[in-house]
């Protein structure tokens, strides 16, 4: 009985998990971390849309979009590990 209540408590019926990485996996602010949202932008056919949206020079975006990961708004260097 705890037991479902608690997973009643973490995903409410009637709601889904949404495809993709976790926020906390987009939001990363290291290469090792956004590791995971690098790969899965890598193969996403909206790339260069979702780069609009975010706009993340204009937002000081800080996290991954678009394949590549922001800080303060900047693309970061990866070295090929990350890439």
């Amino acid at each position: 009985m705890l037991r479902s209540l608690h997973r009643r408590r973490l995903r409410p019926q009637g709601r889904r998990r949404r495809p993709g990485p976790a926020g906390a996996v987009v939001f990363a602010r290291r290469a090792a971390d956004a590791a995971p949202a690098l790969r899965a932008c890598a193969r996403c056919p909206v790339r260069r849309q979702c780069e609009e949206t975010v706009a993340p020079g204009e937002s000081w975006f800080d996290g991954v979009s678009a394949g590549r990961l922001w800080r303060n708004g900047r693309p970061v260097a990866l070295d090929g590990a990350h890439q």
